[in-house]
């Protein structure tokens, strides 16, 4: 079933991991527009896929399970891959800002901070204490 949404403008992304779809449906007309398929490892596929968008309406995906970010124009086309040799399994992305926060909670460096370009800025790491979270806080 659904596993993320994002919205930008009149646009609703709804990623599935069930099947690895992203699907770009129009708010206005409430139809599906287009539908990208991904499930796998191979360029051009995702696995257990969460989405975000940017302020231009750009859509970065989490692909965990091949750890990579996939980033796509509004229309669902593919732009390009962001790896890191310290991206494991990445379950979400959100961006900020001109930062990207990307969520891996399988690594010691549970979220990693990049450029939009993938470069590494900073690395945040939770600390448990009983049922405390403990975040460093900061700002891009």
């Amino acid at each position: 079933g659904p596993h993320g949404i994002a919205i930008h403008g009149d646009s609703l992304y709804v990623s599935c991991c069930a099947d690895g779809t992203v699907s770009k449906f129009s708010l206005t007309e409430m139809c599906r527009v287009r539908r990208i398929r991904g499930d796998g490892s191979n360029y051009g596929q995702f696995d257990s896929p969460r989405l975000t968008t940017d302020t231009i309406g750009h859509v970065y995906i989490a692909d965990s399970r091949n750890n990579r970010i996939r980033i796509h124009d509004p229309d669902l086309n593919h732009l390009r891959n962001i790896t890191h040799k310290f991206m494991s399994c990445p379950k979400d992305v959100n961006i900020s800002r001109n930062c990207m926060y990307v969520l891996c909670p399988d690594n010691d460096l549970c979220v990693l901070v990049l450029t939009l370009e993938g470069d590494m800025l900073h690395s945040l790491t939770i600390c448990r204490k009983g049922m405390d979270v403990l975040w460093p806080v900061f700002f891009c």
